[in-house]
């Protein structure tokens, strides 16, 4: 039986383009890691206290959480989707709402738009999808992230879920907005 044989200088090629890749990664979360998440924390908490509400994370613990969530479409796919639990969602809003800062940001750090996609939770099964999504996106999160992960982040599902899951992260696939 005939077996595949590339040549040596395909074969170093595609060793080249795999390193690449995870050195844009590198790249990626290094640019994220730089990004200050602190002011869009204080905004939260400044934006919760003017509504008589105290916030559940800390200044740390929201900034971790919120840059563990934008850590996924790098560490994983840009093209999967991510659920975000409903604590760290208010955090994100606040995020997105800064159009411009959203849109700098996204393009700094992942190189092209990423999308918030609203849920309806009357829709019951597009809820479904994404308690499911979340289920799934908190399992990463605890694969690459493990103790760090908090669970007053993001917990556990208990029952259907509508206490915990909110939005979702959508990498537009079929057009970048900001091209």
């Amino acid at each position: 039986m005939n077996t595949l044989s590339l040549p040596e200088t395909d074969i170093f090629q595609i060793r080249e383009r795999g390193l690449a890749e995870e050195i844009g990664k590198i790249d990626r979360l290094a640019k994220l890691n730089s990004e200050d998440l602190l002011f869009v924390v204080r905004f939260t908490h400044k934006k919760m206290a003017r509504r008589g509400e105290t916030p559940t994370l800390s200044e740390e613990e929201a900034v971790e959480a919120l840059r563990q969530y934008y850590a996924l479409p790098i560490l994983e796919s840009p093209r999967q989707r991510f659920a975000i639990s409903s604590i760290v969602d208010e955090y994100w809003h606040w995020h997105v709402l800064d159009t411009r800062g959203w849109r700098d940001f996204c393009q700094r750090v992942y190189g092209r738009m990423m999308h918030h996609v609203p849920l309806d939770p009357d829709n019951y099964s597009n809820f479904a999808r994404v308690r499911e999504c979340y289920i799934e996106t908190r399992e990463l999160l605890l694969k690459h992230f493990g103790d760090a992960v908090s669970e007053r982040a993001y917990p556990s599902i208990k029952g259907d879920g509508h206490d915990v899951v909110i939005c979702w992260f959508d990498y537009c696939i079929t057009q970048d907005l900001f091209d």
